[in-house]
């Protein structure tokens, strides 16, 4: 929410901070993997890295078919306790929903980690279990990712199971999960994601720019320019931009909501919360966007004009993302939208940063603050982390021109400063 207290530039990079490094740990296998990686965390992974091949487990031959889930670890998470306090000198104590208090050391920001490590995977599973046994193809398939970036050791058989799940699913959400799952392997490791296509994925999802995006992302990195422009025109025509993985905290949330063990939906939703911020703080639609329209050659090419011109008010008008506002007024800028067209998108999104309305703090796993980190997902699952940040900001009693020209007040003075500053310099 909105606060007067810290600067709201302080407030975003720790609310970045800490999101990445979540992100990161998650994708690493570190913060719910089986080994007891408090003391000294290994070297980070990268986020797709490709299996073993000797990973794989039976899964049915038929797409879309469910894949069976491996059994729980013998742990009960209903009956979670604390350990003894940890030796060393601890700075802070934290409490984690569903087991207790724990000690934060000076080298180890994240409460999950403290967890003893039988019990950490115990609530993995007991939420993949949860997660795969759900009627919703969309909660399995949430369950299905999870799985695959929580434990490495399994990644394979889940990434499979999620693909093959997706080839026979006409929901375009399932489809974006598997292809975030997939993403990154090689043609020799690909196995089932084979079956998966971005240009499949746009065809479910006509309407929604985003597909489209991701489409031409794909042909340029080809270097198909036709293929590229051809995606763009059809990204500019859409009728909305809409991020799927946006959905992917809020299934979770109600899949894992009571009677469910509160340590599984701790866990499960800290995960869930992890892939989706890694995805948010890259929107690769946006940055396609901007790669397309913002490039060296971009000016002039009158191919790529009517497109760009049109992407930038789509994301103005309905971006779904802080990130989305800011590539709609950098294109409008570089494709000479009129002042008038630009002057409220860009009242708005001074008026966002001014006011530091962030997430709730993903490091925290009390009771407490998983209420308002399920509530946010909800939010951002029906209307987007844009409309969501815009209804804290009215909580806090000032209208988005207050907050606007509060924002230019402080770039002015932080300008003067910075003046002032080398003056002084140039006097030495």
């Amino acid at each position: 929410m909105p606060n007067d207290r810290y600067p709201a530039a302080g407030r975003a990079a720790r609310a970045l901070g800490a999101a990445v490094g979540i992100a990161a740990l998650l994708a690493a296998g570190w913060l719910l993997s089986g080994a007891d990686r408090a003391a000294a965390p290994p070297a980070r992974a990268p986020a797709f890295a490709a299996p073993r091949s000797d990973a794989l487990s039976p899964l049915a031959a038929q797409p879309g078919a469910r894949v069976a889930v491996p059994a729980p670890a013998k742990v009960d998470v209903r009956r979670a306790s604390p350990p003894a306090r940890a030796a060393g000198p601890p700075v802070s104590g934290v409490d984690i929903c569903g087991f207790g208090p724990v000690q934060l050391a000076d080298d180890d920001p994240y409460p999950l980690q403290r967890l003893p490590a039988a019990l950490r995977l115990a609530a993995l599973d007991s939420a993949e279990t949860q997660l795969q046994a759900d009627a919703d193809p969309r909660v399995r398939a949430a369950g299905l990712l999870i799985g695959a970036r929580g434990r490495p050791q399994r990644s394979r058989a889940q990434i499979e199971g999620l693909a093959r799940l997706a080839a026979g699913s006409q929901d375009p959400l399932v489809y974006a999960l598997a292809l975030q799952a997939c993403q990154g392997l090689a043609q020799v490791d690909a196995g089932a994601c084979q079956l998966l296509s971005r240009a499949q994925a746009a065809q479910l999802d006509p309407d929604n720019a985003m597909p489209w995006l991701a489409l031409a992302a794909e042909a340029a990195a080809r270097g198909e320019a036709d293929a590229e422009h051809e995606a763009m025109r059809r990204a500019a025509q859409a009728q909305r931009i809409g991020a799927p993985l946006d959905a992917l905290p809020a299934l979770v949330g109600r899949a894992l909501a009571p009677p469910q063990p509160a340590l599984a939906r701790t866990v499960g939703l800290a995960a869930a919360f992890a892939l989706h911020d890694g995805w948010r703080l890259l929107p690769a639609g946006s940055a396609q966007a901007r790669a397309y329209c913002l490039n060296d050659a971009a000016e002039d090419d009158a191919v790529r004009a009517p497109s760009c011109r049109a992407l930038a008010l789509l994301l103005l008008a309905r971006g779904p993302a802080l990130a989305d506002l800011g590539a709609g007024l950098a294109l409008g800028r570089q494709w000479a939208l009129p002042p008038a067209v630009l002057a409220a998108p860009q009242q708005e999104h001074d008026a966002l940063l001014e006011a530091g309305v962030s997430p709730p703090d993903p490091t925290e796993p009390g009771c407490a603050a998983q209420a308002a980190q399920s509530a946010w997902a909800e939010r951002i699952a029906q209307a987007g982390e844009r409309q969501a940040m815009r209804d804290e900001m009215r909580r806090a009693g000032r209208s988005v021109e207050e907050w606007s020209e509060r924002h230019r007040r402080t770039i002015a003075l932080a300008s003067a400063a910075v003046e002032a500053a080398a003056e002084t310099e140039a006097l030495r």
